[in-house]
């Protein structure tokens, strides 16, 4: 990530502002790899570690307990005269475990719920290691991940909106960089309305 700010720094004119989500510490090897970059000034930054994540005992070296997994806020300010502002936030969910998965997006949907405002727009990013399923039909009795993680992410008590969902495209993969349409949806956008 540092190779990244360097090389974008290089490349702009003006200043750039520089957010990073949850560091390495205690039993975590390697940090979070949240990174939000903006040309625009940032207010605030708030950053949680997740509780809950796949342990070496039962899923070996894919274990992520060895990641600082977690989510990052930043609150950006798009105008001061008239105030605007825009509540980004980004997360890298469990890969191993649904279980643990499960646990960090209600501690993601919490984060949100905490540090965003009525006010402010609300961008929601990142890979939640959860398939899309939108074009897949499912009993309406059976809530799929991707349903529940849907249902869960909300902003002033509505349902974010899915930005790839809302397109007209079809090869909105991102689990398989070398297959041709990318393989699953596992990376998001969403958005508050």
């Amino acid at each position: 990530s540092q190779r990244l700010i360097e090389t974008i720094q290089g490349d702009l004119s003006g200043p750039l502002s520089i957010a990073k989500g949850p560091e390495r510490s205690g039993r975590h090897l390697i940090g979070s790899g949240l990174v939000l970059l903006s040309r625009l000034p940032i207010e605030a930054t708030h950053t949680v570690t997740y509780k809950d994540a796949s342990r070496f005992l039962t899923h070996g070296l894919k274990a992520d307990s060895f990641a600082a997994k977690g989510a990052l806020h930043v609150r950006i300010r798009i105008s001061s005269d008239p105030y605007v502002a825009v509540d980004c936030f980004l997360t890298h969910l469990e890969s191993q475990s649904a279980a643990a998965r499960d646990r960090q997006v209600d501690a993601f949907a919490k984060f949100i719920e905490n540090h965003s405002t009525r006010e402010n727009p609300v961008i929601v990013m990142g890979d939640f290691n959860v398939a899309a399923d939108v074009e897949t039909p499912i009993p309406s009795n059976i809530a799929t991940p991707y349903q529940q993680l849907c249902k869960r992410l909300r902003h002033n008590g509505r349902p974010l909106i899915d930005v790839a969902a809302a397109l007209p495209t079809s090869d909105r993969g991102t689990s398989d960089a070398v297959a041709p349409t990318g393989g699953q949806r596992i990376d998001y956008i969403f958005l508050s309305d």
